[in-house]
């Protein structure tokens, strides 16, 4: 898939995501809407992208990335070209980096209407299995255009590579995936033991660990993947995966026009640990097209303590140049190997020395709230301080952002001709981010995948058929390893297991009795109604529903894909089922779009509805099982009624006691007192 970069001129932006997770937001809703097939016209295949470009005026160029597969040759890039600025803009498309000593440019006139682009490349110009364009607009820019607000911008749609010649076939797991590959699909038997299953989760799991979104994985089972869209030989694999000797068996085999296909063959444990190889940073050593023995092994120990450069900032993270300069560093929970309530940023910087005809500062944000502001000094150049962060301010995945601006005092968006150049350099290795082990996040989706500390067990009941609920286990768990720097360890448990042990994991198919016993939220047995901000939805008895919950459970999180319909629909109910579990991965933000605790799949909805479990009412099963309590609270009501009732007559009998002796005082006092009338007789 394609990869861009944009930084700007006079408001440079230099946003640096963790390494593992290095697609952009823009990026990864490219690849989740997956490209269209390649087509082939007088020789030439153009390998539609589904991305849309947008750069700015004012801007450095944007440079856009698209893999090449090996063995062809580029012919250009073409696409659509709109505009929103105020003239006709004057837009260059150039190949980048140029590896050849006149590259040619290409111009386009872009006003209102959109135009076509084709932009000719050749073999010279790929680098690292990428091709690269420049795109840019060099006129002069409107008058003003350093103000705030927006100036407009260019935007490329409908993009393609046109290439020419023949894709190379692989020949051994070394090179049976590479950058341009963009679906793999993996094969278990359709009574896959939980062997095979585990094996087929591993895989997805491994090779969505070293793609990430660039290539979507899926399991399927043989005869569910026969019911998919064919693959493209270019840019599609496929992975079987069969019963086979204890010591497992990889073969990669390519039929004349056929899919790219690597055939694991295995028993016992060593078969999810040959898939859990698949995707591993070693796998070039598997370079023959039969091997034997592939294995791996995941012993992964994350500290509390994470360097900048580990996040992914680079060796340095510098921002430089007048005017305002932004670097961003996205810090997931899940890179600490598990969840953390409170943090601590050592920041280690340096910066240009201040001009007296300068002012400057840095801002620092934690997910866009500040929490620390230097005001720069001529003298003073190193900044070592350390930043807390509040249990507060923590989310599942966070954005560390520097904010640097150097800003003439006698105003304008650059320096004038003299001024020394200006810059801040953080120090991306003694940079550290400290995290301190504890849960501040609500249960919910929030929680994962952090909470999984790299380890995923996944239990399957009987609520969906085998085929619907592999597919749906290997969407959730590609949605889940998305987000997590490192590749999970999944294991495939009992049911009764799962929820005797209180296991924190996924648990797939789940029915009104699982739910009962984990004591899920949502029971789709006795469903009644969504009463939420979203939507007020009845579900009547001819209604199928699907619900992903998130929720706590004693000292465990779970995630449990659930799914109800009425007798004759459960075609219904599986469809939804499927619906939801693609969710967390397909969608434009792929699992960072969950916020809640509940995904629904409704009947007639284009997509699942989020929600709360406050947005959910009380339902049967749940009421039954506070019955109890409100009996022994109706008893000690009663208890309390008649203590009450006993207290009140104790106070009565003895209020009358004390009264009866009080007359009886006075009735002595007027006995005993002589009568003044008689006495003066």
């Amino acid at each position: 898939m394609a990869s861009l970069c944009t930084p700007a001129r006079s408001f440079r932006v230099f946003v640096v995501l963790a390494l593992t997770l290095s697609l952009s937001a823009f990026s990864l809703s490219a690849a989740n809407a997956l490209n269209g097939s390649p087509t082939t016209a007088n020789g030439v295949i153009q390998l539609p992208f589904a991305q849309i470009v947008t750069f700015g005026d004012g801007a450095d160029p944007t440079i856009l990335r698209l893999p090449v597969p090996a063995g062809l040759t580029p012919v250009r890039i073409v696409g659509n070209l709109s505009s929103t600025l105020k003239r006709v803009a004057d837009v260059t498309a150039v190949p980048t980096p140029a590896t050849v000593s006149r590259p040619r440019v290409t111009h386009v006139a872009v006003g209102k209407s959109s135009v076509p682009l084709n932009a000719s490349l050749s073999q010279a110009e790929i680098v690292d299995g990428f091709v690269s364009l420049a795109l840019d607009v060099t006129d002069p820019p409107d008058e003003g255009f350093c103000a705030a607000g927006d100036p407009g911008k260019v935007t490329l749609a409908e993009i393609a590579l046109e290439v020419s010649g023949e894709p190379v076939t692989p020949t051994s797991p070394a090179n049976f995936v590479d950058t341009s590959t963009e679906q793999v699909r993996v094969v278990i038997p359709d009574d896959a033991s939980s062997t095979q299953m585990s094996a087929g989760l591993n895989a997805v799991a491994s090779l969505t660990a070293a793609f990430r979104s660039q290539a979507r994985v899926r399991l399927f089972t043989s005869k569910s993947v026969a019911l998919e869209a064919p693959l493209s030989p270019i840019r599609g694999r496929l992975v079987t995966i069969s019963d086979g000797p204890e010591e497992v068996v990889t073969t990669v085999v390519t039929k004349p026009g056929g899919v790219p296909t690597l055939e694991l063959k295995g028993s016992g444990a060593g078969l999810p640990r040959a898939a859990s190889a698949l995707g591993s940073m070693f796998i070039s050593l598997a370079d023959t097209p039969l091997t034997t023995g592939l294995t791996q092994t995941l012993n992964q120990v994350a500290g509390l303590t994470q360097p900048l450069e580990d996040l992914g900032a680079g060796e340095t993270l510098a921002l430089t140049g007048y005017g305002k300069s932004i670097g961003s560093v996205t810090v997931p929970q899940a890179a600490f190997g598990g969840p953390i309530s409170a943090a601590v940023v050592n920041l280690h910087a340096t910066q240009t020395v201040v001009p007296a005809e300068v002012l400057s500062s840095v801002n620092i944000f934690w997910n866009d709230f500040l929490v620390a502001s230097y005001s720069a000094i001529s003298k003073e150049t190193a900044l070592d301080f350390d930043i807390a962060i509040p249990s507060t301010r923590m989310r599942s995945s966070n954005s560390l952002r520097f904010e640097y601006t150097a800003v003439p005092r006698q105003g304008g968006c650059t320096g004038p001709v003299g001024l020394l150049p200006m810059g801040l350099y953080v120090d991306t290795k003694a940079t550290t981010v400290v995290g301190q082990r504890g849960q501040s996040l609500d249960p919910g989706f929030p929680r994962f995948p952090q909470v999984l500390a790299d380890s995923l067990p996944v239990a399957f009941s009987t609520g969906l058929p085998t085929s619907a609920a592999a597919t749906s286990a290997g969407d959730l768990v590609a949605g889940l390893q998305t987000v997590n720097p490192r590749q999970l360890d999944v294991s495939v448990v009992e049911a009764e297991a799962f929820i005797e042990d209180c296991d924190t994991g996924l648990f797939i198919g789940g029915t009104a009795e699982d739910a009962t016993a984990l004591a899920a939220p949502v029971r789709l047995s006795q469903f009644r109604t969504f009463d939420g901000l979203a939507l007020e939805f009845g579900v009547g008895a001819d209604s199928p529903v699907s619900v992903l919950e998130a929720f706590a459970r004693n000292s465990c999180n779970v995630l449990m894909l659930a799914a109800w319909a009425p007798t004759a629909q459960e075609a219904g109910q599986v469809d939804l089922a499927l619906e939801v579990a693609r969710y967390p991965v397909d969608s434009e933000f792929g699992w960072s779009a969950l916020y809640g605790s509940m995904l629904v799949g409704l009947p007639d909805r284009t997509e699942p509805v989020q929600l709360g479990t406050k947005d959910v009412v009380p339902q049967e099963e749940i009421k039954e099982e506070y019955r109890p309590y409100g009996l022994w609270f109706a008893v000690a009501l009663i208890a309390l009624v008649i203590v009450g009732l006993l207290g009140a007559l104790v106070r009565r009998r003895r209020l009358r006691k004390i009264r009866r002796y009080v007359e009886a005082e006075l009735r002595a006092q007027d006995y005993d007192t002589p009568n003044p009338e008689s006495t003066m007789e």
